[in-house]
Parts: C-alpha cells; structure tokens; sequence
C-alpha cells in the first residue's frame, strides 16, 4: 500500500509546541487512497475537538515505516487547521497485506 509515494499536502513551517518527536520527512507517505480514507476521519476528530469546518491539513512524517511488506506500520502528526485554530492529530498508519492498510488516530483530545 505504501508503494513508495509520497503524497504533498501544503506543509507549513513546523513550530515546536506540536513537535516533541523529530520530524523524519515533510508530507505524508499515504497514497491517494489512503488519504481519502483518513481524511474524513481525521475532520470527524477535529469536528469532535470543536471545529466543524477544518480549513488546512499539514502532514509531517515523526516515524518511517518499519516492518515487512504487508506489515509496515509508521506515525505521522497531522497539524490541522481550522476555526482560528491548530489541532495536532496523530494517526498511525499500518499495512494490512501487500495492496490494503488502515490507520488509527493516537491522540484523541
């Protein structure tokens, strides 16, 4: 699932309040289907915090994927903004098999 994309979402300067983990890489390593089926999860995390109309998601990579192919799992922290704010939602990715993977949010605030 993985398959060696990256995926740009705009990435804004990463300011250390959301950042006790080094950052690996800017962006995300989800591919385009993987980011359609985080995306209304991560907005419906964001709706639960507060804001019902996320405006930005800035992707940042905190751990590459390790494991075997089909197996590989990785964490990313995804700053989203919205409503005069910043929520920070972290969301580990995971392979289920060589051509499926599914995510978890960690943070739930």
């Amino acid at each position: 699932m993985l398959c060696g994309l990256l995926v740009s979402l705009p990435v804004a300067a990463a300011e250390g309040e959301y950042f006790s983990e080094e950052i690996v890489l800017q962006g995300t390593l989800a591919n385009e289907t993987l980011l359609k089926d985080a995306m209304p999860g991560v907005a419906a995390e964001v709706a639960r915090r507060g804001c019902e109309v996320p405006e930005q998601f800035f992707a940042f990579v905190l751990a590459m994927p390790k494991g075997e192919v089909g197996e590989r799992y990785w964490h990313e922290r995804w700053i989203v903004e919205g409503c005069e704010r910043e929520y920070p939602v972290d969301i580990e990715f995971r392979e289920d098999g060589v051509n499926a993977a599914y995510w978890t949010i960690k943070n739930k605030g």
